[in-house]
């Protein structure tokens, strides 16, 4: 009898252990967690249940009102509780060395799920984890309750800083909505950049007051599809409003938006607005072709070029409020194309300027590091082949989504072999610890029939590339993970390329575009502006007159809520340490 009872616990064990490595095998997250470790049993919500939340500080504005979506788009309760013990989802701010800026810690039990991260973004990318464990149908409110979550502890923080898109909305445009679209799907993945194109040969796309013919001529686009956009000659462009509100929209998903103005070489549509700039290869861009047009950069006009350049950025910056950085372009201006000393000239006259106007850094196209024209500190987007200097890699054999997923989908190119890169060529980008990241790069000269060309290119590939910049492991154990997603994908209304080799989970197409999070907006206004809390020389914090702020005391309870204007005088009056939120999430620590 104790040899059986000995026995039978041996073989309870092993079968304890067998579900528990099922399970893990189960967990479907993309990027996979740096560690996961699963637990028996799940933790049931009943579709009558009123699911209990607790936020400490700033999580309680920043980062429950995602996981109240979660819920709601389940079609199940919520309520805000003021004891993190007794909630069903607690979530808390805490140091951890180990977590850096973007990590956190999530424990399913039984009973509770805990999150933990030292910052709003970590907590945010926890969500976006558990988001994932939710049924595919939160994506487009047609989940009911029950919802069951699998137990399971997760330590997870990103392997390098920068995973990126590059998005050309130049060659081809697309609508606001989709990059609304766009940016909600990348968040998902946890993406936190969109590197966006807005100017080259076939047209410029920002609304100009300071050039007005950048729109009147520069925007007229040239090649779209007639049945979904305006015919050739229409002038198609984003208003300034509206790019400020789509980076407020990212940056609560934490999501960097910055633009590309190319330039000294596929700058026809700067050149046909403002013939002085330099001699446009084609007066007005009528096919998909790439050009190049050069910018003068010596003789008569040489100083207006310089100017207007300057001019230029200055009005483009702050149309993107919370970017860190500006992309010059460069590419394909290396020796041979343009003239002696032209590309460097530029460069350094790009760089100069954006120093002027106060940005950070500046991204270039290798051409530019190549030339020696790259300053310290700023940083090398490497699209060639093999390069090992570079900063952000996109080389083009293995990141550029312009090229075909595989035979079969639709305006295949081949100027950078291979012709077809299929989820496996993407997912084999190799990074090194010398590079902050990668960008997947989305040029759009065969990405005529929108929305979807877009969509097949992007996805799944994003996703590997999502991967690769967070936590790449082997293709195998991807494709294992990604497929279910294929429900979650046409639930979010993406028409994505169904990869072979890959089984995919099936649902219905969603036919609208949407997500979970679709023109969600917690905390503020789409319409208004906000800046993160910055200092002065003397270390003393600047706030904004126009801006919106939150004082928290240690133990969470709002005790000031001020305007820029008068928050400096409340902060006066105050002793002890606290903690000042603006109204995107982002918070700075001040003792007095």
């Amino acid at each position: 009898m104790i040899r059986f009872s000995l026995i039978w616990k041996v073989v309870t064990f092993a079968l304890l252990a067998g579900l528990a490595g099922n399970a893990a095998a189960a967990i479907n997250i993309v990027p996979k967690p740096v560690t996961m470790t699963a637990g028996a049993g799940t933790l049931t919500f009943a579709a009558t249940d009123v699911v209990t939340l607790y936020g400490d500080g700033p999580s309680r504005d920043s980062t429950l009102p995602w996981i109240v979506k979660l819920f709601t788009n389940a079609h199940i309760a919520t309520s805000i509780v003021s004891d993190a013990g007794s909630a069903k989802v607690a979530v808390t701010m805490a140091a951890n060395s180990t977590l850096g800026s973007e990590g956190y810690t999530m424990n399913i039990t039984a009973s509770q799920i805990a999150i933990s991260a030292p910052t709003l973004t970590g907590q945010f990318y926890a969500v976006q984890s558990l988001r994932q464990l939710f049924p595919a149908g939160v994506e487009d409110s047609s989940a009911t309750g029950p919802v069951s979550l699998p137990v399971v502890s997760i330590t997870d923080y990103p392997k390098f800083p920068h995973r990126g898109i590059m998005l050309d909305p130049v060659r081809h445009f697309c609508p606001i909505d989709y990059l609304y679209q766009t940016v909600d799907r990348l968040a998902l993945y946890k993406v936190n950049r969109i590197h966006l194109l807005i100017s080259n040969d076939q047209g410029y796309r920002l609304e100009s007051t300071v050039f007005p013919k950048l729109n009147s001529i520069g925007s007229q686009t040239c090649c779209q599809t007639p049945a979904i956009h305006p015919p050739a000659g229409t002038n198609w462009y984003y208003l300034q409003s509206e790019m400020k509100a789509l980076c407020i929209y990212a940056a609560k998903r934490k999501i960097e938006i910055y633009p590309e103005i190319d330039m000294p070489g596929h700058c026809t549509a700067i050149c046909a607005s403002y013939p002085y700039m330099g001699t446009p290869n084609n007066a007005v861009q009528t096919s998909e072709d790439v050009g190049l047009s050069i910018m003068n950069s010596s003789g008569t006009y040489a100083d207006s070029v310089m100017k207007f350049i300057g001019k230029l950025w200055r009005e483009v910056y702050p149309c993107f409020p919370y970017a860190k950085r500006v992309c010059m372009g460069g590419d394909e201006c290396g020796p041979g194309v343009i003239s002696a000393g032209n590309l460097k000239l530029i460069a350094m006259k790009v760089q100069d300027t954006c120093k002027a106007v106060g940005i950070p850094m500046v991204v270039a196209w290798d051409e530019i590091a190549a030339d020696n024209a790259l300053e310290s500190g700023n940083w090398s987007q490497d699209w060639h082949p093999n390069q090992t200097g570079g900063q952000v890699k996109s080389e083009c054999t293995t990141l550029y989504l312009d090229h075909a997923n595989e035979s079969g989908d639709n305006g295949a190119i081949n100027w950078c072999p291979p012709q077809y890169k299929p989820l496996s060529q993407i997912y084999a980008a190799t990074m090194t610890a010398s590079y902050q990241g990668l960008e997947g790069t989305l040029f759009s000269e065969r990405l005529s029939v929108y929305p979807a060309n877009w969509d097949t290119r992007m996805w799944p590939r994003m996703a590997a590339v999502a991967e690769v910049g967070w936590n790449q492991n082997t293709y195998s154990d991807f494709v294992t993970r990604i497929g279910p997603f294929g429900t979650r994908l046409s639930a979010m209304g993406i028409g994505y390329w169904k990869n072979s080799g890959v089984t995919w989970g099936t649902g219905t197409q969603n036919s609208k575009m949407t997500s979970v999070y679709n023109k969600f907006n917690p905390v503020l206004s789409i319409t208004s502006i906000s800046r993160p809390v910055s200092y002065s020389t003397n270390r003393t914090p600047r706030f904004f007159k126009s801006d919106a702020y939150k004082i928290y005391d240690l133990s969470g309870r709002v005790i000031a809520i001020s305007n820029g204007q008068k928050i400096t005088q409340a902060i006066k009056a105050m002793h002890g340490t606290f903690v000042v939120q603006d109204d995107i999430g982002n918070t700075r620590t001040f003792v007095k």
